[in-house]
């Protein structure tokens, strides 16, 4: 079964292609990797799913997490953090 264009993910990777290599001098193929990373336990890749509940977020929310060092998320209460 051949897979259908998923205009969400191609924006969601191409949003992060674009941020990490500005930002972590990433190249495409790392980003690539990284949002692989999503795929659960059986194989399922909620990239792939136009419904799924995984874009009722924005790109930059699922990657803020990487441009936050580890000492300072620590220092923030659980709410502030979620209001980065």
């Amino acid at each position: 079964m051949s897979q259908q264009f998923n205009p969400n993910k191609q924006y969601y990777l191409d949003t992060w292609k674009a941020m990490f290599r500005e930002f972590l001098g990433w190249s495409d193929e790392e980003t690539v990797r990284w949002a692989s990373g999503w795929t659960d336990e059986n194989g399922v890749d909620p990239l792939d799913n136009p419904g799924d509940i995984f874009y009722h977020e924005t790109p930059q929310y699922w990657a803020i997490d990487l441009f936050i060092p580890k000492a300072c998320k620590e220092r923030l209460p659980h709410g502030e953090w979620l209001d980065l």
